[in-house]
C-alpha cells in the first residue's frame, strides 16, 4: 500500500474501504494522528460503522482522550454488542474513567463472548482491585497469565496487587518477569522499585526507579516513585529534587507536594515546606495532612498560634495525631 500524504485532498479522493484499512495500518505503524485523519474521513461517509467507532476509539484512547474514546466505543457497541474486543477496549476506558463498576460488567461482557480473552481479564482485575475484591482481582489477573503467560501486562497488575496484599516476594518476582517479558515497560520497573522500597532493599529499589525513569523521563509518577526511594533511603536531599521533578511535570500531583514539604522538613528548610504544604491544602484528599505539614513547618519557624490554628484546622478534617 503506498503511503499517502497528510493533505486533506488526498484523502477524499481514496475509496472509505481504503481509507479504513489504511488508517489500521497507520495505528499499527504509531502513525496516531495520520491514523486519526483518515478515521475521521471514513465516518464522514460511513457514520454507523462500528469498526470505525471503534478504532478511532482506540486511538482517543491512546491520546489520552478517554471521555471522547467511550463515547465512540460506547456508539460502537450500540450498532454491534457481540463483539469482544469492543467490550474489552471498553472495559479499559472505563477504568481510566475510574467508572470501576461499569468497566467490570463491560469486562465480564467481553469474557462471556471470549473465555480467557487476556485483555479484558487483566481489565476486569484492575477495576476488582480498584473496588477492594483483591482475591478476585488476584484469580482474574492469574487467569489472564494462564491464558497468555508472555502478556506482561496481566503480570504487572497481579504484581501490584499482591504488592497490596502484602505477599512482597511473590510481588517483587512478578515485577521481575514483567521487566523480562516487556523490559522498555516503565510501569513494569516502577512497581519493581516500590516493592523493592516497601521490603527496605533500597540500593536494589534505586536501581530499579531510576530504569523506569530511563525509559520514561517526562512521566511525573516516575520521579515520584525515586523520590519516595530515596526518601526511604535516607537520601533526602536528593529526594527533593525527585518530588520537585514530578510538580514540574504534574503540579497538581498532591502525594508529591506531601512528599516535598516532608523532604524539605527533614533537611531544615521549613520555609519552603510551609509553601509545599500550603499549595496542597487545595487538594481535596490531601488537605488533612497538608494542614497538619504546615503545623509544623509553622512550629519549627516558632510561629506557635498559627501552627495550633493549622493542627485544628487538619484535625477538623479528620486527620489523628
Amino acid at each position: 500500500m503506498d503511503d499517502i500524504s497528510d493533505d486533506p485532498g488526498d484523502v477524499t479522493e481514496i475509496p472509505p474501504a481504503e481509507r479504513f484499512a489504511r488508517a489500521v495500518v497507520a495505528v499499527h505503524k504509531g502513525q496516531i494522528e495520520k491514523a486519526e485523519g483518515l478515521l475521521r474521513s471514513f465516518l464522514e461517509d460511513e457514520p454507523d460503522d462500528p469498526d470505525g467507532l471503534h478504532v478511532l476509539g482506540i486511538v482517543c484512547f491512546q491520546q489520552k482522550r478517554p471521555e471522547e474514546a467511550g463515547e465512540l466505543i460506547r456508539r460502537a457497541l450500540e450498532l454491534r454488542d457481540d463483539d469482544p474486543a469492543f467490550w474489552g477496549n471498553y472495559g479499559a476506558v472505563l477504568n481510566e474513567l475510574t467508572l470501576w463498576e461499569q468497566a467490570e460488567e463491560a469486562c465480564r461482557r467481553a469474557l462471556d463472548l471470549a473465555p480467557g480473552y487476556p485483555d479484558a481479564l487483566t481489565n476486569l482485575a484492575i477495576a476488582l482491585e480498584e473496588l477492594d475484591r483483591l482475591e478476585d482481582a488476584g484469580d482474574a489477573a492469574e487467569e489472564a497469565i494462564m491464558s497468555r503467560p508472555d502478556f506482561a501486562p496481566a503480570r504487572i497488575t497481579l504484581a501490584g496487587i499482591r504488592h497490596r496484599q502484602g505477599f512482597m516476594e511473590e510481588a517483587e518476582a512478578t515485577y521481575e518477569e514483567a521487566t523480562r517479558l516487556d523490559p522498555g515497560s516503565p510501569i513494569a520497573w516502577a512497581g519493581l522499585a516500590a516493592v523493592r522500597r516497601d521490603a527496605e532493599k533500597y540500593p536494589e529499589a534505586e536501581e530499579a526507579a531510576r530504569s523506569a525513569l530511563e525509559r520514561a523521563p517526562l512521566a511525573a509518577e516516575v520521579h515520584h516513585i525515586l523520590g519516595t526511594v530515596l526518601r526511604a533511603a535516607g537520601k533526602t536531599e536528593e529526594a527533593v529534587y525527585a518530588f520537585e521533578d514530578t510538580l514540574e511535570r504534574n503540579p497538581g500531583h498532591a502525594e508529591a507536594r506531601l512528599d516535598l514539604g516532608q523532604a524539605l522538613l527533614s533537611v531544615g528548610r521549613p520555609e519552603e515546606a510551609l509553601k509545599a504544604f500550603s499549595h496542597a491544602t487545595s487538594l481535596t484528599f490531601a488537605a488533612a495532612r497538608a494542614h497538619a505539614g504546615r503545623a509544623e513547618a509553622l512550629r519549627l519557624l516558632d510561629r506557635g498560634e498559627e501552627a495550633e490554628a493549622a493542627l485544628a484546622e487538619a484535625r477538623d478534617l479528620g486527620y489523628e495525631d
